[in-house]
C-alpha cells in the first residue's frame, strides 16, 4: 500500500498472486478509483468490464453467482461496492478526530485505555451505568437508547480516532511509513528456526489416537461475528441485506465453491484498515491491518476453531490462562 500524499486516495490494493506488486495494483486517484480508466459512481456497468492492468474483471450484480461460473475467476465488484469501497479507503487516509466514546464514559473517574489490567475491565463500567440509570431514570428516557448505550459500552474507548496517514509515524517522530514495503516480504524478517519448534510443538500436543476434525463450513457461518464488515467484494455487515440475501451467505456460497475446488484459481484481494488501541490518552496506538474477505476466515475458521480448543488445555498455550479464569467462575 502507499500513502505519499496526503490529499489523494489510497494507491494502490494489493492481490495476493504470482504478479509483481506493480503488475497487482490498482490505483485511486482524486475522486475516482480508476479501474479500466472508468470512474466511480459514474458509468453502470452492464457487462464484464476488465479492469486495467489486472486479470480482475467489474461483473454487474445482476450476474452475481449466476450459472456463468467461469466469471466466479475473477473479483466482482458493482457500482455500489466500488463507491463504498471508496469511501472507505478516503477516510482511511484523512482521519478521524471525532470521537465517538459514550457520554457514559465522562461520569467514571477512571476509564480503560490503560497498561493494568483492571483498568480494562468493563464489567465495572457496564455495572455502573445500570446502577446510574435504574436509579435515576431520568437521564435516558428512551429505552431503544438505553439499549443502545449498554450494546455498546464493550467498544468505549478513542478508537474512533484516528490519524490521517501521512501522520502515521514508526517512531514517533514524523516519519512516514509506506505500507508497501511494510509488508513487503524482502523487508519482512521471519526467524524461521524458532517457527519450526512452535509448529513441532503443535503438532506433538494434536498428536494421538485421534485427529481433530474440521468444524463444518456451515457451523463457521453460524458462529461467525455478523455485525462488521465483511470485506470484499461487498464491503457491507454480514447482517445486511443485498437483493434480498445475507452479506453473510453471498460470503458461504463463495467459500463452499472454494471447498469444493469449482473455483481452480481464485485471487484474495485484501484493503488496508487501521486498527486504534486505546492508551489512556488522545493520541492512542494505531497500526496498519489487512482486512481479507470475510469467505477466507470463514474456511480458515473451521480449521481453527477444533485447533484452538484442542489446544488451550495445555499450560503454556496463551489461551491457557484465559481458560482457567472461566473454570473457575
Amino acid at each position: 500500500m502507499s500513502k505519499n500524499k496526503s490529499n489523494s486516495h489510497f494507491r494502490g490494493l494489493h492481490i495476493r498472486s504470482g504478479k509483481s506488486r506493480a503488475e497487482s495494483r490498482m490505483r485511486f486517484k482524486s475522486e475516482n478509483f480508476s479501474l479500466g480508466g472508468y470512474s466511480v459512481g459514474v458509468e453502470e456497468f452492464k457487462e464484464p468490464t476488465p479492469v486495467k492492468d489486472t486479470r480482475l474483471k467489474i461483473v454487474p450484480s445482476n450476474l452475481y453467482f449466476s450459472d456463468k461460473l467461469k466469471l466466479m475467476q475473477y473479483y466482482i465488484y458493482d457500482k455500489e461496492s466500488l463507491e463504498r469501497l471508496r469511501r472507505h479507503v478516503s477516510r482511511v487516509l484523512r482521519g478521524s478526530f471525532v470521537d465517538y466514546k459514550s457520554p457514559f464514559v465522562f461520569l467514571i473517574n477512571k476509564v480503560i485505555g490503560t497498561s493494568d489490567e483492571l483498568m480494562n475491565d468493563r464489567e465495572p463500567i457496564k455495572d455502573y451505568l445500570r446502577d446510574l440509570v435504574h436509579s435515576n431514570p431520568t437521564i435516558v428516557k428512551s429505552q431503544a437508547l438505553l439499549e443502545r448505550e449498554l450494546k455498546e459500552i464493550d467498544k468505549i474507548g478513542t478508537t474512533s480516532i484516528s490519524l490521517p496517514w501521512n501522520y502515521v509515524t514508526d517512531d514517533g517522530r514524523g516519519k512516514r511509513v509506506n505500507a508497501i514495503q511494510y509488508y513487503s516480504f524482502k523487508n519482512t524478517s521471519i526467524d524461521f528456526n524458532s517457527l519450526d519448534i512452535a509448529v513441532g510443538r503443535v503438532k506433538d500436543l494434536i498428536s494421538g489416537d485421534s485427529y481433530l476434525r474440521r468444524l463444518p463450513l456451515v457451523e463457521a457461518l453460524r458462529r461467525s461475528e455478523k455485525t462488521t464488515n465483511w470485506g470484499l467484494p461487498f464491503w457491507l455487515r454480514g447482517n445486511e441485506l443485498l437483493n434480498g440475501k445475507r452479506v453473510a451467505d453471498y460470503h458461504y456460497d463463495i467459500a463452499s465453491l472454494l471447498e469444493s475446488k469449482k473455483l481452480p484459481f481464485f485471487k484474495c484481494l485484501t484493503v488496508l484498515v487501521e486498527r486504534v488501541q486505546p492508551n489512556g490518552t488522545d493520541e492512542p496506538k494505531q497500526r496498519a491491518a489487512m482486512a481479507f474477505p470475510h469467505y477466507i476466515t470463514l474456511i480458515e475458521s473451521t480449521f481453527q476453531v477444533p485447533l484452538l480448543n484442542h489446544l488451550r488445555k495445555f499450560e503454556g498455550f496463551e489461551e491457557y490462562v484465559e481458560e482457567m479464569k472461566q473454570t473457575k467462575k
